[in-house]
């Protein structure tokens, strides 16, 4: 009687639903490190997405490239070919050529170079524009807007670097010169800063958020750099820039996504492109030739993989972001 109920419990088994199991996407960001608050809030973007059947596996960059490529091999020994990030530009340059060696597909987190897209032999895709949009863009309405004269100001990052290249091609004015500092410390910070009192310029572009992060415009402010006109990019839009700096953010002026006021472009990037490939595994049952063909008949992308959106002109008044008066 007993060899009766098993042979009988194991037979109801076999017609009682299985769970599916979860697709495993491998995400690649700085949860330590300098920018562990932008990867924090990378992660918050795409852990709020919809993406039955998929489970996140994370691995900590630290925006470093060898981390980086650390990172990607433990997701690659775990059988993972589909990935989220990097994030961080020289990660990316790194991890990118690994993609078009393997049947793997990535959706970069944040705007990222052209290159990424080429070197993966398109096996990386953007969901917000481009560094080389966003700094076209920038190199445009800041001469259209009567700044001939500019000085960019940045830390050393691949990414501030990649900024930079395209914005002194596309710039018709003049570039006076790129003040740059080594590491993440207001003291590293401080004598770059005197050097804009022996420059002549109209105005600042600062192409990535670090030395927002920390207080450079409260410290012009202080060391009396007034007058001049800042400009920088998406990732200004973070509320520590506001708090660091107090009431010097006013007026600093800076590129972003067009997309509502109540949404970040930080958060919402990545959590629309986790929908996005969550959808495609979906329908496809993760067989890659089929993700890549939905995505490319479900989805307008560039040449460059980037799909394509406006950019707009925002600033900061009476200590809230909010957009440019005239838009563009």
């Amino acid at each position: 009687m007993r060899r009766f109920h098993q042979i009988y419990f194991c037979t109801l088994l076999a017609f009682l639903p299985v769970e599916a199991i979860a697709e495993k996407v491998g995400v690649l960001l700085p949860l330590s490190g300098e920018v562990a608050a932008f990867g924090a809030k990378v992660r918050a973007g795409i852990e709020s997405s919809s993406h039955d059947g998929v489970e996140f596996v994370y691995e900590d960059d630290a925006c470093s490239a060898s981390k980086a490529l650390t990172g990607y091999r433990s997701l690659g020994q775990r059988g993972i070919k589909y990935f989220l990030g990097p994030c961080c530009g020289a990660s990316m340059k790194t991890v990118a050529p690994n993609f078009a060696a393997s049947r793997q597909l990535s959706f970069a987190t944040c705007p990222i170079s052209d290159e990424a897209h080429a070197v993966s032999r398109g096996r990386v895709l953007m969901p917000q524009y481009s560094v080389e949009d966003e700094a076209t863009f920038n190199a445009n309405q800041i001469f259209n807007r009567g700044f001939g004269r500019v000085v960019l100001l940045f830390q050393e990052t691949e990414f501030a670097r990649s900024q930079e290249r395209v914005f002194r091609k596309k710039f018709k004015g003049t570039v006076v010169e790129s003040l740059t500092y080594n590491k993440p410390e207001v003291l590293e910070l401080r004598p770059t800063l005197m050097r804009l009192k022996r420059l002549e310029y109209d105005a600042i572009f600062i192409p990535h958020v670090e030395p927002l992060l920390l207080g450079v415009l409260k410290e012009m402010k202080q060391l009396g750099i007034s007058g001049k006109q800042v400009f920088s990019i998406f990732s200004a839009q973070m509320p520590e820039v506001l708090s660091i700096n107090e009431d010097a953010a006013d007026g600093f002026i800076y590129s972003y996504p067009d997309i509502p006021l109540n949404l970040d472009a930080i958060e919402y990037f990545p959590k629309l492109g986790a929908e996005m490939l969550s959808q495609a595994l979906s329908a496809c049952g993760g067989k890659f030739d089929c993700v890549t063909s939905y995505l490319e008949t479900h989805y307008k992308f560039s040449e460059a993989g980037v799909l394509e959106r406006p950019i707009v002109l925002r600033t900061v008044r009476r200590g809230k972001f909010t957009l440019l008066d005239g838009g563009v």
